[in-house]
């Protein structure tokens, strides 16, 4: 909503403008070639927010579906509270939908998934995750310290930002989330 009213605002102060400099310019011959040009950056102005919703399209469903499961998951929760509902299969289930979305968000694929249930409060008690990426390693990436440890860079990274989405995703502390993330 917010790109709609940049946009908006960016072409009414174009349009203002672009008036402002046509009165200027009343008796002159390059009025209409003014007014010409005027339009054509108003079509781009309109066009430059829908293509960008056009490329990013498949980010913007997935965080749609990734916001409709956390919702599900919080209805879930607040089920097991009130009614002391418990279902584990279709926790389990909604639990890897949320981990795939995310795992999708950072250009991983599920390779395999642990999620065991505080049944008090409905939140995980622990979170296990192994994914692996979906490019291959290049060379650059991987870092040899003095001591001969080896290490990725985008692997540890990915995994800090996977842990810290199923954290915030969950309402759970790092401490009972474990993930790794490999080749």
């Amino acid at each position: 909503m917010e790109t709609f009213y940049d946009t908006l605002k960016n072409i009414t102060v174009y349009i203002l403008l672009v008036s402002v400099i046509s009165n200027l310019l009343s008796g002159s011959t390059y009025k209409k070639y003014i007014r010409f040009f005027a339009g054509l950056v108003v079509i781009a102005l309109i066009l430059n927010p829908i293509s960008k919703l056009i490329n990013e399209g498949s980010d913007i469903f997935e965080n749609i579906k990734l916001y409709d499961l956390n919702t599900r998951f919080s209805e879930y929760e607040q089920n097991i509270k009130f009614y002391g509902e418990k279902d584990n299969e279709q926790y389990s289930m909604l639990c890897g939908d949320i981990i795939n979305g995310l795992l999708y968000k950072n250009d991983l694929i599920l390779d395999d998934y642990e999620v065991e249930q505080d049944m008090n409060t409905g939140k995980p008690a622990y979170i296990y995750v192994r994914a692996s990426m979906t490019e291959k390693l290049s060379a650059k990436d991987v870092i040899v310290d003095d001591e001969g440890n080896v290490s990725n860079k985008s692997l540890e990274m990915r995994a800090d930002s996977l842990e810290t989405d199923i954290c915030e995703s969950f309402g759970v502390s790092s401490d009972i989330v474990d993930i790794y993330v490999g080749p």
